[in-house]
């Protein structure tokens, strides 16, 4: 094992490494940032490529990196070990990947292919104008949709699903990640997702293991919503919109700010409030808060302003409590749907809100008048 470690430290540059995570600045022999696990004002955190270390001489978190990825996304050893071996192309030899394990790097691979397919189509093809021009109407920026990797998946029945059979994937395994559906005993199929905004989920390590699609005219008897049905990689109640680019500020910050929806998250990201998730549209899970505590015990919630929103704050605040969490809870002002609507109207109205943020005693009392 001593020797396996050894060969994944020496294939991963850890400036390299820390610059997919956060902004890196050349001082001298060595690298400098804004440290990723305190906040601070002044850089502290330094990066050796020397010594292939860093060194937080505000925390004095210090360590390689295998410690760096164990600290930015709250996993153990074994974990940090294999992700920086996947980084590095190395397969671990004495870990046998089982056959559900296979399966599942299968299914982050055409997730991630359709991501990349259903973007395409919105920011560089015909089919996708109507969608980008709703979107940009919507106040999102093109670099804002390429970060989320948002997309447009095109109103035919099966033009993805062929796209991933032509890159040699079994139609098995298309069904199995949730963009497809077979029908007449299983012979043929039609793509799940037809004429819809596609916002990708990814977990905390960056794949993609499903999509929340949004209609863009309302119709009879169609959901404005429909998502990524269970699979082995994506569950809607552990999986949380926005963890992979949220995650570090939540970790700077302490706190990790909770919203209801994609649009809710994307706007205030945009707008430079970047601790933020978004429960996508669900009542809190323990599984969902319990990948927030990765990173951060404070909890800001900030769900819409309508009676749903406040039973959602409540249910929120039951299971938060249940895991010892700190809450705070946002009052938008009334005028205003959602998260989403505030930050159109002023981002400065939302950053004043969550730092007005009450705690929970608070928050019953105002509810109860």
């Amino acid at each position: 094992m001593e020797n396996q470690v050894q060969e994944v430290k020496s294939r991963i540059d850890i400036v390299e490494l820390i610059r997919s995570y956060i902004p890196l600045q050349k001082g001298g022999k060595n690298f400098k940032a804004l440290c990723p696990f305190h906040n601070e004002h002044t850089p502290s955190f330094m990066v050796s490529s020397q010594l292939q270390s860093f060194k937080c001489f505000g925390c004095n978190k210090s360590g390689d990196a295998i410690t760096f990825i164990e600290e930015i996304e709250g996993v153990e050893f074994p974990e940090a070990l294999r992700m920086l071996a996947e980084r590095a192309g190395i397969k671990l030899k004495e870990v046998k990947e089982a056959p559900e394990q296979s399966r599942k790097q299968k299914l982050f691979e055409i997730n991630h292919l359709a991501e990349e397919y259903f973007n395409f189509l919105l920011t560089k093809h015909k089919f996708g104008k109507v969608a980008l021009d709703y979107l940009k109407n919507r106040g999102l920026k093109e670099e804002t949709i390429k970060v989320f990797g948002i997309g447009y998946s095109p109103n035919s029945w099966d033009s993805l699903g062929n796209f991933l059979l032509k890159k040699g994937y079994f139609l098995e395994d298309i069904v199995a990640s949730g963009l497809a559906i077979t029908k007449e005993g299983g012979r043929h199929f039609y793509d799940r997702f037809r004429g819809r905004v596609m916002f990708p989920y990814r977990d905390s390590q960056g794949r993609t293991i499903g999509f929340s699609a949004r209609i863009l005219e309302a119709e009879k008897d169609q959901p404005k919503y429909i998502n990524t049905p269970q699979t082995p990689i994506y569950d809607k109640g552990s999986s949380l919109y926005g963890i992979d680019l949220g995650k570090t500020e939540i970790k700077k910050a302490d706190e990790a700010i909770v919203v209801e929806g994609q649009m809710d998250m994307i706007s205030p990201f945009q707008a430079g409030v970047k601790n933020i998730v978004a429960a996508g549209g669900t009542s809190l899970t323990q599984n969902q808060l319990r990948v927030l505590l990765r990173y951060s015990k404070n909890l800001a919630l900030c769900f819409d302003t309508d009676f749903a929103g406040d039973s959602a704050s409540q249910r929120g605040i039951e299971v938060a409590e249940e895991l010892e969490m700190n809450i705070r809870v946002v009052t938008l002002p009334k005028e205003f749907k959602d998260a989403d609507e505030v930050v159109k109207k002023d981002p400065e109205i939302f950053k004043k809100a969550i730092e007005e943020a009450k705690p929970i005693n608070d928050f019953y009392f105002d509810s109860a008048l």
